[in-house]
């Protein structure tokens, strides 16, 4: 088995937290927190915010990266 790298982590954290969420959710229901159907219908909802938080960030960063241009090229 390979060692993962921390780009792994970074391009893949969507879906590392989407499973982190759908783990807890599997506690909550095993404990009787919530229904299986509360469950079920919370997943996708938090899939799309979770896409929608990425989508965001990288909205912000092509802004930031717009606005500070550097006027010079760096050698």
């Amino acid at each position: 088995m390979q060692r993962r790298k921390s780009r792994d982590f970074k391009d893949n954290w969507q879906q590392t937290v989407t499973a982190i969420v759908a783990f807890l959710a599997t506690i909550l229901v095993a404990f009787g927190l919530v229904t299986a159907e509360q469950s079920a219908e919370a997943l996708p909802l938090v899939n799309t915010i979770i896409t929608l938080v990425g989508g965001l960030i990288a909205a912000i960063t092509a802004i930031i990266g717009i606005w500070f241009k550097p006027s010079e090229p760096v050698l």
